[in-house]
C-alpha cells in the first residue's frame, strides 16, 4: 500500500512539474547600441512571443504595448507619446484591423481599416473638437495600370464644423439601383456624381459591367453624365442569384496657371481622375409563380 502511495505521489509531482515547465515563460530585454532599453518581450518555451511586448523611447518612456499568444498578436496595440498620452491604437473588430490616431488633447484624429500597413475602406478624420471634417474611401487599384497605386483615395467627402458637406472640396457619387431586379429584363440605374476636376467641364464618362458569383461578366458598356444630370446605365441579367455592378467614372478638367518664367504666358495642365464604384444586387426570376 505504502509503495503504491509513493508511486502515485511521484506521478503527481511529475505531472505538476511538467505543467509548470509547459507554462514557463521568460522575459527578454533588448537594448540599443547606445545602451538604452529598447524593448521587453515575453516568450513561451517554444520561443514564441507569448504575453506582453513593451517598446520604449530612447529616454525611457513607454512607447508601445502589445499582447501576443503563441506569436499571434491579440487584443489592442497601444502607442504613447513621451508624456504617456495615447496617440495610436490598433485592434481587431469583425475580422478587420482598426487603426486610430489621437490628438494631444485625447480627441480622436482619424479612424479606419488597415490590412498590414495598407489603408482600405472608408476612413474618418476629425477636428480636434471631435466633429467629423472629412471621409475618404481608399480602394485597391493595383490592377489598374493607369493608376498603379494599391491604396487609392477614391471618394472624398468634406464637412464644415456644423456637419454640412463642403462641395468644393468633395468628390463622391450615389448609385440608384434596386437591390433586386428581374431576370432577362431591362433595368435602368443612375449614378449621380459630385464632381471635382470636371466642375466647369460639365461632362464625365462612366464605364460599367456586372458579374455574377460564377465570375460571368457582361461586356463593358459606357454612358455619360453631367453636373446637373445623373449618368444612366442599363442591365439585362441572364443569370439568377447574387451579382455585383462594377465600373468607374472618368473626370477630365484643365487647370490654367501663370507661367513662372514668363508671366505674360499661361500653362494649361490637363487633369484626369478615376472614381471606382461597385454595388451588390440580386437577380430574381419573376416569371415563376
Amino acid at each position: 500500500m505504502a509503495k503504491n502511495f509513493f508511486i502515485k505521489l511521484i506521478c503527481v509531482f511529475v505531472v505538476i512539474a511538467t505543467l509548470i515547465n509547459c507554462q514557463k515563460k521568460t522575459t527578454e530585454k533588448y537594448y540599443r547600441d547606445t545602451g538604452e532599453l529598447l524593448s521587453e518581450i515575453e516568450y513561451n518555451k517554444e520561443g514564441q512571443k507569448d504575453g506582453e511586448l513593451r517598446e520604449y523611447y530612447k529616454t525611457g518612456e513607454l512607447k508601445t504595448i502589445e499582447y501576443y499568444k503563441n506569436d499571434q498578436l491579440i487584443d489592442t496595440t497601444i502607442g504613447f507619446d513621451k508624456n504617456g498620452k495615447i496617440i495610436v491604437k490598433r485592434y481587431e473588430k469583425d475580422g478587420s484591423s482598426i487603426f486610430e490616431r489621437y490628438y494631444e488633447n485625447g480627441q480622436l484624429l482619424s479612424k479606419g481599416k488597415i490590412r498590414d500597413t495598407i489603408t482600405e475602406g472608408w476612413w474618418h478624420y476629425y477636428y480636434d473638437d471631435g466633429n467629423l471634417y472629412r471621409k475618404i474611401e481608399y480602394v485597391n487599384a493595383s490592377n489598374d495600370s493607369s493608376i498603379n497605386k494599391m491604396q487609392y483615395p477614391n471618394q472624398i467627402v468634406s464637412f464644415d464644423k456644423k456637419g454640412n458637406i463642403i462641395k468644393d472640396s468633395s468628390n463622391y457619387y450615389t448609385i440608384d439601383l434596386k437591390d433586386t431586379i428581374p431576370l432577362g429584363k431591362l433595368t435602368l440605374g443612375y449614378i449621380d456624381l459630385e464632381p471635382q476636376i470636371s466642375k466647369e467641364y460639365d461632362f464625365h464618362m462612366v464605364y460599367f459591367w456586372s458579374e455574377d458569383t460564377n465570375a460571368n461578366k457582361t461586356k463593358i458598356d459606357s454612358t455619360y453624365g453631367k453636373n446637373n444630370k445623373p449618368a444612366k446605365f442599363w442591365l439585362i441579367p441572364k443569370n439568377k442569384g447574387k451579382h455585383k455592378l462594377n465600373g468607374y467614372i472618368i473626370e477630365k478638367g484643365k487647370i490654367i496657371k501663370l507661367n513662372q518664367k514668363d508671366t505674360t504666358m499661361v500653362d494649361i495642365i490637363e487633369k484626369t481622375k478615376k472614381l471606382f464604384f461597385e454595388k451588390d444586387f440580386f437577380v430574381k426570376d419573376t416569371t415563376r409563380r
